[in-house]
């Protein structure tokens, strides 16, 4: 009889494997295919929600689902990606104010206050200290 028992439990086992596996893959899919979103579309859309819909789930799931593959917060992933393309652009010599509108910011002051934030630096301080 805990021959029967033991079977019926690696079953169950088995199963359970199986389910958390298929759930480990489409969290990986979706943490993938939300990286290659951002990558492409970081610049003009800076909201959770856009990438949230292009996968067909709501931006709560979608964060769990980011933060449970990689630890980090889906913002954070736009949020770096727009700092080291401000980055660029602004060694490469361009103005804060065609940066902002570059990277589709409202007004060169919002970009200013974003890059601060996130660097530590002014815009224009970053740009002349080569």
């Amino acid at each position: 009889m805990s021959l029967s028992y033991r079977e019926e439990q690696e079953e169950k086992t088995k199963e359970n494997e199986n389910v958390h596996d298929g759930s480990t893959n489409r969290h990986l899919d979706i943490y993938n295919r939300f990286i290659e979103l951002v990558q492409k579309h970081f610049a003009q859309e800076h909201k959770i929600g856009f990438y949230a819909d292009k996968l067909c789930i709501t931006p709560k799931y979608m964060s769990q689902i980011i933060y449970k593959t990689s630890g980090r917060f889906a913002k954070d992933y736009i949020k770096d990606c727009l700092v080291i393309e401000a980055k660029v652009l602004l060694k490469s010599g361009m103005p804060i104010q065609d940066v902002a509108y570059e990277l589709n910011f409202n007004s060169p002051t919002f970009f200013s206050r974003f890059f601060k934030e996130a660097t530590g630096s002014t815009p224009f301080d970053y740009q002349n200290h080569k």
